[in-house]
């Protein structure tokens, strides 16, 4: 009896561990092959109710939702955990592959996340200052220092740097105030304004490329 119990609990250990590195292969290796031959489409991450790719070129941009929804496959955005109906499936981890595939230059391999509702939903009110730009172009918000804008899929998405960081458009990165030298005037974002964030836009892909 002692035996038969001993060769059980053998078992369940190997069958949590073989779990674990699957789940450790997910999180290290990436999912390489999940946007082969998709451009432009949103998938669900394996695994996870608030994390998802953005197939750009067949490169898998990982992005997520936030705390406060969840990825809806119906229609392929951050929607309300009731509409979304999310269940996550760990079985649909062991048929990815841990074989990593080549980055093409100038893609990010990750997007910043959205610390809060408003975060989620693209801020059209700037206007189209993400159109024909690509996926993972950083742009800065003429109003503020401290907050900026990530194009995904041509629509600006509002990010916010962490505290006391503010936004160096040269670099497309959060950092200490005296390096980004960041000033602001408070007033509404003119035309001139979102001109100069296409011009800042474009400098940065030129030096991404060179």
């Amino acid at each position: 009896m002692w035996y038969l119990l001993g060769v059980l609990l053998s078992f369940a250990f190997l069958q949590n561990s073989v779990l674990s590195r699957k789940l450790d292969q997910r999180t290290d290796a990436g999912f390489p092959y999940i946007c082969s031959n998709r451009n432009g489409v949103t998938i669900l991450m394996p695994g996870s109710c608030t994390g998802f790719f953005i197939c750009v070129d067949g490169n898998a941009i990982a992005s997520s939702c936030g705390s406060f929804y969840h990825f809806n496959t119906q229609t392929g955005l951050c929607d309300h955990p009731l509409k979304a109906n999310c269940q996550v499936d760990l079985s649909q981890i062991k048929n990815i592959t841990s074989t990593t595939n080549e980055k093409k230059q100038g893609t990010r391999s990750s997007l910043p996340k959205p610390k809060t509702p408003a975060e989620v939903v693209a801020d059209l009110s700037i206007g189209s200052i993400c159109k024909n730009l690509p996926t993972g172009t950083l742009l800065p918000k003429p109003d503020s220092c401290s907050q900026y804008y990530v194009c995904i899929l041509g629509r600006p998405y509002r990010r916010t740097c962490p505290p006391m960081l503010h936004f160096n458009a040269t670099r497309e990165l959060c950092q200490d105030p005296t390096m980004a030298k960041c000033s602001i005037q408070s007033k509404k974002s003119t035309k001139k304004e979102i001109e100069l964030i296409n011009t800042v836009a474009t400098n940065s892909k030129k030096i991404r490329h060179s």
